[in-house]
């Protein structure tokens, strides 16, 4: 039988076999939806997807092929009640067509009782797209029914990122070939990296796909991605369970705080993994460091428990030594290893890494160091690489820091607004803002001016709690404070009476005892204006419906404004947890 006639069979037949692959969300553990995947019948020479897919193509039959199977997968979805989204394939071609004809696929799922917008047209890049203006209008057709557009297989694909960028869809799927081994390959992390700033950017969110291995969920999670699809926490399978088989969200004990600004931690340093057990002959890790002229230690790990370090040079220098290899060969390694070595919790920031290193006591840097994570191994890391960090970090300060108040900037206080609500944890923002500074300045001039906002800023970093709470200088006299503490709400108050309380002695014994400041305009008119005083705004974003620090900029600005109604130094908590007008797409499907 010809692959045409299989075709035709398998269709007639409907002998496809559905399996769904589940999708998780980084930000809460929880499915987010499931991919449909459609397998051949079992024992049959298409049995295989890609096969199927290929005989269906090439036999013009696609299209009837991608109809029946997502008929099936819908099928299948609702009968088992899944939760969430149902991610399904199909092609360009097959959109096009189904849009122009008269049947109306979407009142078609509506009748099976799907919900469109329940529905992720997932497309796939495995095939060239000739016309984008007909595939606009296609998604517009589907999207105007309330259907959500994925584009599959980022950076694998014919189009690439053109397709991103006409298409404008709600997910992007990173190909599986940028996610293997991301942990310790740069040019992939720093490929991710884009794509996860352009979607915040754009309101589209991050599929990661194929992600099968701990190294590259984490390295994953801190880069920003929304969601996780791979081997590692679910496996397709025709009844899907809804529960990650590992831990997608990083465990409120290993949250890691934050400092005055943001900062990288240890865990992103920890690129090698190898390592030795305890009972290892010498001669076995004699032979690692011949194989690997790179390798300059080899941590012995019993279990997950470090023990120390195998230094190559210390190994080799007794092996050389006159009968050093009879002597030493069958020995294990855990009679040479270095107890001593320096270990560090991943969440560590890098600054800390740095004074343990540097405060070691030894008077030479050592050249590697262990990453654990709880006390258990989790890496190697290079001093090399952690001092290159550094460097990085304060170049970036310095570039990004307000030279009046040496505060961070707009920059690095968007990075952090957005590492918290990807990693969703609760935190109120708090936007300050000087009452009558114009005129001020305009009285006292700006040297004076940029004496109340250095008062401003030192008070705000001063009733924060150290390693916790984030303070920014946005501006002139706009300032944002990020609280992680409880007791956020105290700590803003204490800022406006201690503001003033001080601020009065930035004035003229005259303009102290008037109460404010008064002048004469060019027509002779008197006019006068109170004293400075202090407005905050604060708002508590809702980590699900915030997609990026836009949304929560736009939250935090409305409090200020509700602020500065209120007469005097005023405090505003705004009960607005989201943005009033929700981009489309936007809500979340528990």
């Amino acid at each position: 039988m010809q692959a045409a006639e299989l075709i035709d069979d398998v269709i007639e037949r409907r002998a496809l076999r559905t399996v769904f692959q589940p999708i998780f969300s980084f930000r809460n553990g929880q499915v987010h939806g499931y991919e449909g995947l459609i397998r051949g019948p079992e024992g049959h020479p298409l049995a295989n997807p890609v096969a199927l897919f290929k005989a269906a193509f090439e036999a013009g039959r696609l299209e009837a092929m991608e109809v029946l199977a997502a008929r099936l997968l819908c099928e299948g979805f609702l009968s088992q009640q899944l939760p969430g989204r149902l991610f399904i394939n199909t092609s360009p071609m097959s959109l096009i067509s189904a849009a122009r004809t008269d049947h109306d696929m979407v009142a078609e799922l509506r009748r099976m009782g799907v919900d469109p917008s329940r529905v992720v047209i997932e497309l796939s890049e495995s095939y060239p797209v000739d016309d984008f203006a007909a595939l606009r209008d296609a998604i517009r057709f589907f999207s105007d029914r309330g259907c959500h557009l994925a584009v599959d297989d980022l950076g694998a694909g014919y189009a690439g990122l053109r397709v991103w960028a006409e298409l404008q869809p709600d997910y992007v799927k990173v190909d599986r070939h940028f996610i293997e081994s991301i942990h310790s390959e740069p040019v992939k992390r720093e490929f991710v990296r884009s794509i996860c700033d352009i979607s915040q950017a754009t309101g589209c969110q991050v599929v990661a796909e194929g992600v099968e291995t701990e190294a590259e969920l984490d390295t994953l999670r801190s880069l920003g991605c929304q969601f996780v699809q791979g081997y590692l926490t679910g496996r397709p399978a025709a009844r899907p369970t809804p529960e990650p088989q590992v831990q997608v969200v990083t465990p409120v004990e290993r949250l890691p705080t934050k400092l005055v600004r943001a900062s990288e931690r240890a865990g992103s340093l920890a690129l090698n993994r190898q390592r030795v057990a305890p009972d290892t002959r010498a001669e076995a890790a004699i032979e690692l460091f011949r194989r690997d002229a790179g390798l300059l230690a080899l941590p012995v790990v019993d279990g997950e428990q470090v023990l120390g370090l195998l230094h190559r040079h210390a190994l080799l220098d007794l092996f050389t030594q006159r009968y050093g290899r009879e002597l030493h060969s069958r020995k294990p390694v855990s009679q040479f290893l270095d107890a001593q070595a320096l270990c560090v919790d991943e969440d560590a920031p890098l600054s800390e890494v740095s004074r343990a290193l540097t405060q070691g006591g030894s008077g030479t840097l050592s050249q590697q160091f262990i990453i654990t994570r709880q006390n258990a191994f989790q890496g190697m890391a290079q001093t090399q690489e952690l001092l290159e960090r550094i460097t990085e970090q304060q170049l970036r300060a310095a570039r990004y820091s307000n030279p009046l108040t040496l505060l961070p900037g707009n920059v690095p206080i968007y990075e952090h607004i957005d590492e918290l609500l990807a990693s969703g944890q609760r935190f109120h923002v708090a936007y300050f803002d000087l009452d009558n500074f114009k005129p001020f300045n305009d009285c006292y001039g700006y040297s004076r001016g940029d004496d109340v906002i250095r008062l401003v800023g030192e008070l705000i970093t001063g009733y924060c709690k150290p390693g916790l709470d984030f303070v920014g200088h946005v501006g002139g006299d706009d300032f944002v404070a990020i609280y992680q503490s409880a007791d956020w709400q105290e700590r803003v108050e204490r800022v406006i009476e201690a503001f003033d309380r001080k601020v009065v002695d930035y004035y003229d014994h005259a303009d102290r005892k008037a109460g404010g400041i008064q002048g004469r305009d060019r027509l002779g008119n008197i006019w006068s204006v109170g004293m400075l005083s202090i407005s905050v705004g604060v708002v508590e974003p809702d980590a699900e419906a915030c997609r990026s620090h836009h949304a929560v900029a736009a939250l935090a600005a409305d409090a200020k404004c509700e602020a500065k109604r209120l007469s005097g130094s005023a405090l505003f908590v705004s009960r607005r947890r989201q943005p009033q007008k929700t981009p489309p797409f936007a809500a979340q499907v528990a």
